[in-house]
């Protein structure tokens, strides 16, 4: 159980929702600060880093029993409020994502929607119409400004899986030669 001191600082970073969720407004995890649905990370006692909804977890029921977790009803990273917080095992997590529809991306943006995204539909179409008249991926890269290895997950249907993916199906893991003939005949 955490020290009054440190409970008290940790209560002081929650936005309070009497109706809805309890958000974690401290840091979050490394490489997702920016994000604001992202999981929340809580530092104290000078030394210990948590998860901020295992802290909450544990400052309001007490020590998480060795290999549970802590899940959301909610199903909002951020929220520590302790009532939308239950115990349960790693499969336990993963059946209630499935029965909730949050495995394989489905809640998640993808292609233009992506935050991330830096192509479009139609150059991610381009890519590939170019790829199969012989462009290199090198040069692909250089035009678009990404990485190669974005023009391979694109080409070989890693990346931007919504589109064709009947198409695509018929060339992942062939050689670069066997692919691009397969994608000759089928475009």
């Amino acid at each position: 159980m955490a020290h009054a001191l440190d409970s008290a600082r940790f209560w002081a970073r929650v936005r309070f929702d009497l109706m809805g969720c309890w958000i974690w407004l401290g840091g979050r995890r490394s490489g997702q600060r920016n994000n604001p649905k992202a999981y929340g990370i809580w530092r104290y006692a000078y030394t210990k880093s948590v998860s901020a909804h295992r802290f909450a977890w544990e400052d309001t029921f007490g020590p998480i029993p060795e290999g549970l977790k802590i899940c959301h009803r909610c199903d909002n990273p951020p929220c520590v409020r302790p009532d939308h917080l239950f115990l349960g095992t790693q499969k336990e997590n993963m059946a209630d994502a499935a029965r909730k529809g949050r495995l394989n991306g489905r809640d998640c943006p993808s292609g233009e929607a992506h935050p991330m995204s830096k192509l479009l539909i139609a150059e991610v179409f381009e890519i590939r119409r170019r790829y199969r008249t012989g462009t290199t991926q090198r040069a692909l890269a250089r035009t678009y400004g990404v990485s190669r290895p974005t023009i391979t997950a694109i080409i070989t249907g890693r990346n931007w899986r919504c589109l064709e993916p009947e198409k695509i199906k018929s060339f992942v893991g062939r050689s670069a030669a066997r692919r691009r003939a397969a994608l000759a005949i089928t475009g």
